[in-house]
């Protein structure tokens, strides 16, 4: 339950401040939410490679996975709530749905890798019996 904390704090803090630059400019948003669309994609592959040599015991990366798992969930969350502000606000909403099939896309492609690799490990397991 510690972990969705600061998913739900930075979802709800985007979607404040969403509300408060909606009625100033929805364009501002739209664009917003791209960029946390696209952020998703991008900061937990960079987290990743810029600590890619450090010695780690099993716990130790365990919790380092867990934590770019937090850090793509919350990029989503706060993606989502800039894109669903905008679909409900702005008339014109070309970017979010950009953004909305860029975060669909990132956990999807998460699950099918996931899926793959316990397949190909169940594979390797059968055949070195």
């Amino acid at each position: 339950m510690a972990v969705v904390r600061p998913i739900f704090g930075a979802a709800l803090l985007a979607t404040v401040l969403g509300l408060i630059f909606e009625f100033a400019s929805g364009r501002i948003i739209d664009i917003g939410a791209v960029v946390f669309g696209l952020a998703t994609w991008i900061v937990p592959p960079l987290l990743a490679a810029l600590s890619w040599n450090k010695k780690r015991s099993s716990l130790a990366s365990v919790g380092f996975t867990i934590y770019l798992f937090v850090a793509a969930a919350c990029l989503s969350a706060v993606g989502l709530s800039l894109a669903l502000l905008t679909l409900i606000f702005a008339q014109d909403a070309n970017w979010a749905w950009l953004a909305l099939l860029a975060i669909a896309a990132f956990w999807l492609s998460g699950i099918i890798l996931i899926s793959v690799g316990e397949r190909r490990h169940r594979r390797a397991r059968e055949v070195s019996k």
